[in-house]
């Protein structure tokens, strides 16, 4: 039987090898297939958990892209967070996301000595329509017991963006030196059920956009979707949950996302 079973997995891998397991009938080929699902629900029963760094109760760096601000845009200060659920951005420009568990404040300005920065801008700090927030935009939290987020919606950045100041200055009570910024509240979903939501000056920092497959796939399917509703967004929560405290969407979970509106 382990003779076979060899034979099996080289019949899969390299269809050249066909010859070497025409041994195998059709019921010995199935029942082996059987054994080999079932060996892998075993093994996902004790370890209902896939090891995912930064989510869940998983330690470690997200696996992410850095790169995702446009040439020449800066983030302003630090990002701090806001009491999820109800907290407020003073002085908000915009607000991008259906999250409530981790809400927090960014500013953004253009540092004029990248020249890069006209691709996305024009002279005068308006958007050219390049630069968007993406899918999959990952914080993370400073404070150890802090959840981090995750964007779930792509959004489009239609409004001007100040130069940058080569002094800084955004924080001073002269509002005649303060450094103009767009400011932007970013309402996510959480990546660590058993931790806290956001609070009032809780830091946090930009990791990236997400390489995850499992969180990709979820992506995939909210970009063609309306999330308009207290009901989708718990929805989302716990396909998010899914992910990064188990193993991935169960097939009910991708059914009823499915389900969800689609975009105008």
């Amino acid at each position: 039987m382990l003779k076979k079973f060899f034979l099996f997995l080289l019949l899969a891998a390299t269809p050249a090898l066909a010859n070497a397991a025409q041994g195998l009938t059709k019921a010995e080929t199935e029942a082996l297939k059987r054994s080999i699902s079932e060996g892998q629900a075993a093994a996902d029963a004790k370890n209902p958990n896939k090891f995912r760094p930064a989510l869940g109760d998983d330690e470690g760096e997200p696996d992410v892209n850095p790169n995702w601000l446009p040439p020449g845009v800066r983030i302003l200060g630090p990002v701090k967070g806001i009491d999820a659920g109800e907290g407020e951005c003073e002085d908000k420009d915009m607000e991008i996301g259906t999250g409530r568990s981790v809400m927090s404040c960014i500013a953004l300005c253009i540092d004029s000595a990248d020249g890069e920065w006209r691709e996305y801008f024009d002279e005068n700090g308006n958007p050219t329509g390049k630069f968007e927030f993406v899918q999959g935009l990952i914080l993370i939290s400073e404070h150890p017991d802090g959840q981090n987020g995750m964007l779930v919606e792509r959004t489009r950045i239609n409004m001007p963006i100040p130069f940058c100041r080569a002094s800084g200055g955004m924080e001073t009570d002269d509002e005649d030196k303060k450094q103009q910024a767009l400011i932007i509240q970013l309402n996510m979903y959480c990546l660590n059920e058993s931790k806290s939501p956001s609070f009032e000056n809780m830091d946090y920092t930009m990791a990236g956009v997400t390489k995850d497959p499992d969180l990709l796939e979820l992506l995939g399917i909210l970009d063609r979707k309306q999330v308009d509703s207290d009901e989708n967004g718990a929805l989302v929560q716990e396909a998010i949950y899914e992910i990064t405290e188990r193993r991935g969407l169960t097939p009910d979970t991708r059914r009823k996302l499915n389900d969800l509106p689609d975009r105008a």
